[in-house]
Parts: structure tokens; sequence; C-alpha cells
């Protein structure tokens, strides 16, 4: 087994390897001290790397949950037995809660104004709206912090209150359904569609580190998206990709997404 998770961490790229290494300690020092462990959130890509490590371990349970069951970005609760899932959340998660904010603040607002307070982004989950209100789950580390010191989005003063968290169960995320035409599926098409910019310019802010896909900045120019992919432009906002709608009459693909707001 243990030549197998090896070789499974030696096939991956370096920042893949670095996910796999820290899962592969984690459910060590479970076994050891007979204790459950959580990781920070995880994206998409680093999520399916830490099923691939545990998947090799018989003797490890574990659960995986952003909290919500809509959540993308997802925590791991490591166990050698049994998980008490209500007791573990409790001890893991908060959700921090904001109230009215105008119509012009939306997620990456929120986000960015959190992370400007030298937060690392592995200890935020997903930020949920509704209506006008703002639901932000976390690490229970950061409560304290955030609670004193979050108090401001742009110049918009906020006020911030811990929320139970069994009121984020079933928070989903809001989008506004968008349509492009492309000439296919490589992300840098898709890119220069959304962000109304040239091909050169969107190879650009992929190869610099501006697009994710997945979680993902190192990706390939030819990189092409699938459905249900999610991706993020910076400074522009993050988007799903639904599938395709259609053709035109000169071929293009008319693509369904929905903009994360």
């Amino acid at each position: 087994m243990i030549k197998n998770i090896y070789s499974y961490i030696d096939s991956l790229k370096d920042d893949e390897r670095f996910i796999a290494r820290r899962i592969l300690d984690l459910q060590s020092v479970v076994k050891e001290s007979q204790k459950y462990k959580s990781t920070d959130f995880l994206t998409f890509s680093e999520v399916t790397i830490a099923r691939s490590v545990l998947n090799f371990f018989k003797d490890i349970e574990y659960i995986e949950t952003g909290l919500s069951i809509n959540a993308e970005r997802k925590i791991f609760i490591i166990s050698s037995g049994d998980i008490v899932l209500t007791a573990s959340l409790t001890e893991i998660f908060s959700m921090i809660k904001i109230r009215n904010l105008p119509t012009t603040i939306i997620h990456r607002d929120v986000l960015g104004s959190l992370l400007s307070l030298g937060i690392n982004r592995s200890k935020v989950g997903d930020i949920f709206f509704v209506g006008r209100d703002a639901y932000i789950i976390i690490k229970k580390e950061l409560e304290t912090f955030i609670l004193e010191n979050f108090n401001q989005i742009g110049n918009h003063k906020i006020n911030t209150t811990l929320d139970h968290i069994e009121n984020g169960y079933n928070l989903e995320h809001s989008y506004k359904s968008i349509e492009l035409i492309v000439s296919s599926l490589r992300i840098d098409n898709v890119v220069s569609s959304v962000a109304n910019t040239s091909r050169s310019k969107s190879l650009m802010l992929v190869d610099n580190g501006s697009v994710k896909l997945n979680g993902v900045t190192d990706l390939k120019k030819n990189q092409m998206i699938v459905e249900n992919d999610v991706f993020s432009i910076k400074g522009i906002g993050k988007f799903k990709f639904v599938g395709i709608k259609g053709s035109t009459k000169k071929g293009n693909l008319i693509l369904q997404l929905k903009e994360y707001i």
C-alpha cells in the first residue's frame, strides 16, 4: 500500500504533491493520536487529490464538507473511527453574517476585503448571498479575529455577527445566467469572451495566474473546459460552465454560464 500511495504522489505535479503529502501526514497524525483532525478548506482539484490519498487507507474514515451541502470549498474531517459529525462541525466551522449590504457589493468585494486583513484563503470557505445579507463560512479559529477586525468592505462600513452554523446547511449560491459565443472550449477562448478582450490578452491572463480553473492557476494554453467547471478571472468575476446550448450558423459554440453574484 505504501508503495502505491507514493507512486501516486510521484505522478502528481509539484503543487499537487504538496497537498497530497499534507493529507498523508494528517492521516498519520490521526492514527497516532486516535483523534480526528481536519484540513483547511480545499479547492475542487485539491478535494480530488485528498480523496485519492485517503482512499488508499482502509482504516481511515473521512467526511468532506463545506458546511453547506452546496459549498464548493470543502474541509476533510479525518478519523480512525466513526466521526461524530455534529460535534465535529461545531468545533471546526463558524459562520459570519453581514446584514443589508448595498447591491453594488458582490462576492469578490467581500472576499477581497476579508483577505486584505492578512487572512489565508484556505481558512475561508464559501461566501453566500441571501438577498442583501452575506454569509461567510470560516474555520472556527478565525471567529474572534474576524468579528473584531472585519468592519469595512471598500468604503462601506459593516457590522458582523456570528450566526448558528445550522443555518448554513442549505445555503445556495446566487447566479446570473449568461451566454457566450466562442470558437472552442479552450480556456483562453472563453476568457477572451467573458472579459471582452483579445486572445493575446486572454493568453497573458492565463499565463500570469490571473485565471483559476477549479482552483488551479497552472493551466496549459490549450486547456479545455468541461461542464460544471468553475473558473475565475482576477478583477472580472467567477463563473460556472453549465454546458453548450447550441451553435451558430458559422459553427461557433453558444455556451451557457452562471456568473456568481
